[in-house]
């Protein structure tokens, strides 16, 4: 078997796309809640926008204009402390570009939206040639101020720093994000706008179509979160799903099934193996003088394979890195190790737990996800389900209340939507669509045969339908481009 090399351009692209990882915390007794997050009331200030330098290198071939939007930290109390959401304009190529641009909304949450919509310009090309793209660091995250980054290793330490700096932890929260969108494009004069969101930033776009609908021509949702989902219950109870599409993925090509017959046989025993025996791995990153060794146990490992399905990049590797491991070799995973180590953590930890926390960690309860655990082969279990539980302690520790309960109800909307989904998708995958469009009156759903974790940020194909989808909405969008995907060339 010859040992595969991940290009430097591949794990350029995977660096920049973080996985959002749940850190290990230890238990605390719960602080005082901080004042609970509502539905916003009726706007009594107006949100202005300032023209600023970029704060940032804006990659060439791009013309760009930025600028902060002005808001209430809670719009409960609009005339009381101010924030800035930093925000970049990617002006469209054309002329004469059409009046309603594509707002892109980040997932994570926590993460910078700018730096990944720089990378994604690209790919977004056929998007740039009609419509304007805005861009956005959602409050508390990245280029916005204040920032609700953690330095400290000690999560109570952070909490009480933001709150000894005056932040209301509870108004970052997803409610409080849709009035943002919505602040943002009134204060630049648009009367209605395309969303684009992504995980997290699907939730947040159907937040928006719920609480301002009107200023919507249009919404992509790519790798949808539904509001009303219990989503750490029924990722665990998925987990296996997931898995096994890799798995028949690689049965049903006949390379793979003759070069790593019994994929499925072989997964649960590395596991098992690693688990007694962690294996001891070298990792060498030169260019950042980094060399350490990793003792993998079979969890981490469950880890690690998780997160790369996120990866349609990656995931081509991941046949190839379980039989190696197996019998001894350890190339490929320290190649997979490696990638993960250069991934750049810019996840705003704050912001983070503030919207996870008033969200959908808030309708959810320990017994309801050990309950799927326990549902789970126990091979995997303890891999799958450790920082699924963590959580619950984690959020204890951030004190924040839960969101009003309008905001974990399907959104009923006739606003034209577009719903992309991942094949191999562990964290949004296709089965959870018919939970939003059951209430949406006109919608249009396509799955990326080997899409993972956010489509159109690999699929020329997603990114085909959704700029005939933004051209016309009133009819399906061409789709053909999906025919002609060929499955996952395994390596």
């Amino acid at each position: 078997m010859t040992p595969c090399h991940l290009s430097k351009s591949r794990l350029h692209r995977l660096s920049l796309m973080s996985l959002v990882l749940l850190l290990t915390l230890v238990a605390c007794e719960p602080l005082t809640p901080t004042s609970t997050p509502a539905p916003s009331p009726q706007a009594q200030y107006q949100p202005i926008y300032q023209q600023t330098e970029c704060l940032y290198k804006v990659p060439a071939g791009l013309n760009v204009s930025c600028g902060n939007l002005v808001v209430p930290e809670d719009r409960h109390q609009p005339a009381g402390r101010k924030i800035q959401l930093h925000v970049a304009i990617v002006k469209s190529s054309s002329l004469n570009p059409a009046p309603d641009p594509v707002i892109f909304l980040q997932g994570g949450p926590g993460s910078s939206a700018i730096d990944v919509v720089f990378m994604l310009a690209p790919q977004l090309e056929p998007v740039l040639q009609q419509r304007d793209i805005i861009v956005f660091d959602q409050r508390g995250a990245g280029f916005s101020q204040p920032s609700l980054a953690c330095s400290e290793d000690d999560l109570e330490q952070c909490r009480s720093r933001l709150v000894s700096e005056g932040i209301n932890l509870a108004a970052y929260n997803t409610t409080e994000n849709a009035a943002d969108v919505n602040d943002l494009r009134l204060a630049l004069g648009y009367r209605q706008v395309n969303l684009l969101g992504g995980s997290y930033g699907t939730r947040l776009a159907l937040s928006v179509m719920r609480n301002h609908p009107a200023g919507l021509r249009s919404v992509i949702l790519d790798s949808v979160v539904p509001p009303q989902l219990h989503y750490h219950a029924e990722t665990v109870r998925n987990f296996e799903t997931v898995l096994n599409n890799l798995f028949n993925a690689c049965a049903v090509d006949t390379a793979c099934n003759q070069k790593y017959p019994e994929l499925k046989t072989v997964f649960y025993n590395l596991v098992q193996t690693l688990n007694a025996q962690p294996g001891s791995v070298q990792v060498s990153i030169p260019d950042r003088q980094i060399n350490f060794t990793s003792q993998v146990s079979g969890d981490e490992l469950v880890q690690l394979v998780w997160g790369y399905l996120y990866y349609p990049e990656a995931i081509i590797y991941l046949p190839e890195m379980i039989y190696e491991t197996s019998q001894g070799g350890y190339e490929v995973l320290a190649e997979l190790l490696k990638v993960r180590a250069s991934m750049p953590d810019s996840t705003s930890r704050g912001m983070y737990l503030s919207v996870e926390c008033t969200g959908q960690v808030s309708i959810e309860s320990r017994v309801e996800v050990a309950k799927a655990c326990s549902e789970l082969n126990p091979v995997i279990r303890d891999g799958v389900c450790e920082e699924y539980l963590q959580i619950f302690d984690t959020c204890d520790v951030w004190a924040v209340p839960r969101a009003d309960s309008e905001e974990f109800e399907p959104v009923k909307s006739p606003i034209p939507t577009l719903i992309l989904s991942g094949y191999f998708d562990p964290a949004t995958p296709p089965q959870y669509v018919p939970q939003v469009t059951q209430a949406l009156s006109q919608h249009y759903n396509y799955i990326i045969p080997d899409g993972g974790h956010g489509v159109v940020r690999t699929s020329s194909c997603a990114v085909s339908i959704a700029e005939g989808f933004l051209n016309n909405h009133a009819t399906a969008p061409d789709s053909n481009c999906l025919k002609q995907i060929k499955p996952l060339e395994f390596k």
